[in-house]
């Protein structure tokens, strides 16, 4: 029988990342329970978070297509109506351009056996005409092979391609429970630097609606609206085309609901935070650029609760700052709370050689009190 971790266990203690995207070398040796990462631009942070995400979903095809569209492999032929919508470049997820030879990944904790390895490799033998086109925008990454836990799983980048270009949603489907004999992915969340769209909020909401966790998006919006809020609810979702769903709350002595962005970017950032670690139990939080909408008053309840719900649902957090007041309001949150595990990470390095820092209690303690640059 496999032994299962303790319950109190991080799904990632530590990370190692090699070869992927703009970091061609990173270790983490400590990752917390909440992990907040710091550093200047381009040192790659949102590329940590890109990789975790990946980890989580076992390297599946269609996590890899999403972070390629997300990220630098879109081609500019998709932002012109009148051009066919061009193939993903799986080759921009690679630290150094697949060509003739092989080109590897490498993603996971330092322990050799659980890491995420993904190969690209140009493909051997014929390829049919149909998708001849779809090859060349792949730069050798013509055919990924995934192994994670001694399974492996293999796809043709142009035969996706070929069906990305005739219906591009195909890239979105979540789902990435279709590889029976594969481990399964991990539960993963993700926060973005901008507001929570009407869409992910009714799926978010769905999944928490008449639960208990209810009270924590409730008592997350109070943090900006001190107190004001006493219930949350999905409207809309009729027939028409315009009527879409959309959070509205109900405030003290209020006659009637009022929508949630009525209240602002702070109130939509954080009920939006407060969905995703609600759903995110037991797997991955991802939060990019934390700080955004944020007033510095509530960062250090915001981190509160942020420290407290992960620790009590058993989920990991990784999230990216560029704000002091971010870092002091982590800093404030993580210290006295030993149960809590906030651990924070300074990024520094450059061409791909990237260094972590890591920054104790003790020293988030010292840093927040005496004002020491740490981002």
């Amino acid at each position: 029988m496999t032994q299962q971790p303790p319950p109190n266990a991080s799904p990632l203690p530590d990370l190692r990342i090699r070869g992927f995207r703009g970091i061609g070398k990173l270790t983490i040796p400590r990752l917390g329970r909440v992990t907040l990462l710091a550093g200047r631009n381009g040192v790659g942070k949102t590329t940590v978070l890109d990789a975790i995400r990946l980890y989580a979903a076992r390297g599946h095809r269609l996590a890899l297509a999403q972070l390629v569209e997300r990220r630098e492999g879109l081609p500019p032929t998709f932002f012109h109506r009148d051009r066919p919508l061009a193939p993903l470049d799986f080759g921009a997820l690679f630290h150094s351009r697949p060509g003739a030879t092989a080109n590897t990944i490498r993603i996971g904790p330092t322990d050799p056996a659980k890491t995420l390895r993904i190969e690209a490799k140009p493909r051997t033998g014929g390829v049919s005409s149909a998708a001849a086109d779809a090859v060349s925008s792949s730069s050798g990454a013509q055919v990924l092979e995934t192994s994670f836990l001694g399974q492996t799983d293999t796809f043709f980048t142009a035969e996706f391609n070929k069906a990305y270009v005739g219906d591009p949603s195909i890239a979105r489907h979540g789902d990435f429970s279709d590889r029976h004999d594969f481990p399964p992915a991990a539960k993963c969340e993700s926060v973005g630097p901008e507001s929570l769209t009407s869409e992910d909020a009714a799926r978010l909401w769905d999944n928490i609606a008449l639960t208990e966790h209810e009270d924590l998006a409730v008592s997350a919006l109070n943090l900006v609206l001190t107190d004001e809020v006493e219930r949350v609810a999905m409207l809309g979702g009729g027939r028409g085309r315009l009527d879409r769903r959309r959070v509205a709350v109900r405030l003290k002595g209020g006659d009637s609901p009022v929508s949630l962005r009525s209240l602002g970017d702070g109130a939509v950032r954080l009920f939006g935070i407060a969905l995703a670690l609600a759903n995110a139990h037991g797997g991955f939080l991802l939060i990019d650029e934390a700080e955004n909408g944020i007033h510095h008053s509530v960062q250090a309840a915001m981190w509160k609760i942020v420290l407290h719900t992960a620790h009590r649902n058993g989920l990991q957090v990784a999230a990216t700052t560029h704000s002091w007041d971010c870092v002091r309001g982590f800093a404030t949150a993580a210290t006295g709370r030993d149960d809590w595990d906030g651990v924070l990470v300074r990024l520094e390095g450059a061409n791909g050689r990237v260094r972590a820092v890591e920054y104790s209690a003790e020293d988030l303690a010292i840093a927040a009190e005496q004002g020491i640059e740490v981002r």
